[in-house]
């Protein structure tokens, strides 16, 4: 009997933990300022910024991965809420920063690589026009 008290002690705790660190909100998301970012900027700064500027050109995107929100999206937090809506498959933690970009909100998504240090970059991404309602979906093609 003690035996399962403790088993429960032990378990309990443990699964709190694990639903903290999954619960990645808004607020939690670096942001990130890539305007500007020319060849004079610091190389950590281009080197995340560096694919940022795809979302000006409307051909870059995976229309099979596109989604539609049921309302124009006007702030970076109603964004992210609806993106998290619309795209369930990618867990909160696939996230690390964000941008406003040229009339975009930009989601940096981890491509699942190697190591998660491209997770503060934009190499993969999930964006939206400001005040647009459909969310396009980028990944490098090699």
């Amino acid at each position: 009997m003690i035996k399962y008290i403790l088993l429960i002690f032990i378990i309990i705790p443990s699964a709190l933990i694990a639903q903290k660190t999954d619960s990645l909100t808004f607020n939690d998301l670096k942001k990130v300022n890539c305007q500007g970012v020319n060849e004079n900027s610091s190389q950590k700064k281009q080197l995340q910024c560096l694919l940022v500027d795809v979302v000006e050109d409307s051909i870059n995107y995976f229309p099979s991965m596109s989604r539609t929100n049921d309302s124009p999206i006007t702030s970076p937090k109603m964004a992210w809420e609806a993106l998290r809506k619309l795209y369930p498959e990618y867990g909160q933690k696939e996230f690390g920063c964000w941008t406003e970009f040229s009339g975009y909100y930009v989601f940096s998504l981890d491509c699942g690589g190697p190591d998660n240090r491209s997770k503060s970059a934009f190499l993969c991404m999930i964006y939206i026009p400001i005040g647009g309602d459909e969310f396009w979906y980028f990944v490098p093609r090699t």
